[in-house]
């Protein structure tokens, strides 16, 4: 359902698949510059390179340029941690922010952010292995809890016993916001 609202939020700017690819190119690029800059700024120059080397690579530059929630939920981990290294108080919390949406674009998103959630808490909280094992399992419980209350509770979606695979039933959404031909030998009409 996150997916799909933020996609109808940008469906206002154009038709298409263009507005959500340049919001997801954003946070990916914009992470990885910010992660690198990060890296930098700490005297490690070739990891900062190694860095916009591995987001430039071929895998990962095709993934991000496919509007699926694996792509969404990447590139938001990857801005949480490129605002989480600028070490600044406001950016830290719009790192905990995009990390709550990560964690709504799939069912088992919350395993992926919950980790940099705690990442991104003060270093005192998390300070011995019990406070951090109960740090991650706090992570965990609520991002799950926000999880459902954006999903079901704020979003609301109706269920319409979609296709066989939820796969399908993704790929013919994109086929059909998306306008023209996208994965042969589906369109609009056989959607």
């Amino acid at each position: 359902p996150v997916m799909a609202f933020l996609w109808r939020q940008l469906l206002r700017l154009a038709p298409g698949q263009a507005p959500f690819l340049v919001m997801q190119a954003l946070l990916y690029w914009g992470g990885a510059l910010l992660l690198a800059d990060g890296l930098r700024r700490h005297q490690r120059p070739r990891a900062a390179l190694a860095v916009i080397v591995i987001a430039a690579m071929p895998i990962a530059f095709g993934q991000i340029g496919s509007v699926i929630k694996d792509s969404l939920l990447t590139a938001c981990c990857l801005a949480a941690v490129g605002l989480g290294t600028q070490g600044s108080r406001p950016a830290r919390l719009a790192a905990a922010a995009i990390l709550v949406v990560a964690a709504a674009t799939r069912f088992n998103a919350v395993f992926a952010a919950a980790p940099l959630l705690v990442w991104l808490a003060p270093p005192s909280w998390a300070a011995g292995r019990l406070r951090h094992g109960g740090l991650v399992v706090l992570a965990i419980a609520l991002l799950a809890i926000s999880t459902w209350l954006i999903d079901q509770v704020a979003l609301a979606p109706v269920r319409t016993h979609p296709m066989i695979s939820l796969v399908g039933f993704d790929l013919a959404g994109i086929i059909d916001h998306g306008g023209e031909v996208a994965i042969p030998p589906m369109s609009r009409d056989t959607s």
